[in-house]
């Protein structure tokens, strides 16, 4: 369903007179190993303080767990073993965790400055004033599983961490029949991710819009276009 969304808000644009052109992101695990290593980069102890007085999830104290060591120390063990065991994206997502000397945090931000900065030209060499993508890998997740799941955020995360302006325009439901076609897998990841898919008919998905920095104008024009395609049609998800 949101291949689907993002195919139909290509074309719909494109009947409004856009140039429209498939793309692809530069270096999407480069830049999101930069996003999570900056996220976790104080072993969570910013996430451990607010929760201090609260009741906590099981998988929050997994990872307030998990993100007190250092870093060396995690990524040292865990990415090695885990693709042993058929586990690759956690083991890929465990050299994120753990908590980073300032130097190494500084060095991460420096990275993520030249990323950026890639990121543009491939933009430039496109020429391209917006894209269109899916706002996640899934549809609403399910109670529990987001734990598994921090990859799904890719399509977000990418441009908080480029810093880039962006919305999300409803836009249609899951069909029956296109819940999921993710092959069977003994990656954990790709088991609950499954397991979200399953059952989704019915549920909404949407649109993001990112346009490069500065230019909202340009994100709300694009947004307002395809809120007006995407209410005409019958499977729009209204309230």
């Amino acid at each position: 369903a949101l291949r689907r969304a993002t195919r139909e808000a290509a074309a719909a644009l494109r009947g409004r007179g856009a140039e429209v052109e498939e793309w692809t992101p530069p270096g999407v695990p480069e830049a999101m190993r930069i996003y999570f290593g900056l996220l976790l980069a104080d072993g969570m102890a910013s996430t451990r303080r607010a929760l201090r007085h609260s009741a906590r999830d099981k998988n929050i104290s997994a990872a307030l767990f998990i993100g007190a060591f250092p870093r060396g120390l995690v990524s040292a063990i865990w990415p090695r073993l885990l693709p042993l065991a058929g586990q690759r994206r956690v083991g890929e997502m465990m050299r994120s965790m753990g908590e980073m000397s300032a130097d190494g945090y500084w060095k991460l931000t420096r990275e993520r400055t030249r990323y950026c900065s890639r990121f543009r030209e491939a933009l430039d060499a496109g020429n391209f004033d917006a894209i269109i993508c899916p706002p996640d890998a899934l549809p609403a997740l399910t109670h529990g599983s987001g734990w598994h799941l921090a990859d799904a955020l890719s399509y977000a995360a990418l441009y908080n961490l480029t810093g880039m302006p962006a919305g999300v325009v409803a836009a249609t439901r899951v069909r029956r029949g296109e819940e999921s076609d993710r092959p069977e897998s003994r990656d954990l990841v790709e088991r609950r991710a499954r397991s979200v898919e399953a059952g989704s008919e019915g549920l909404p998905v949407g649109v993001q819009v990112v346009a490069r920095h500065w230019r909202e104008d340009i994100v709300l024009a694009v947004m307002a276009a395809l809120e007006t395609h995407f209410r005409a049609q019958t499977d729009y998800p209204r309230l």
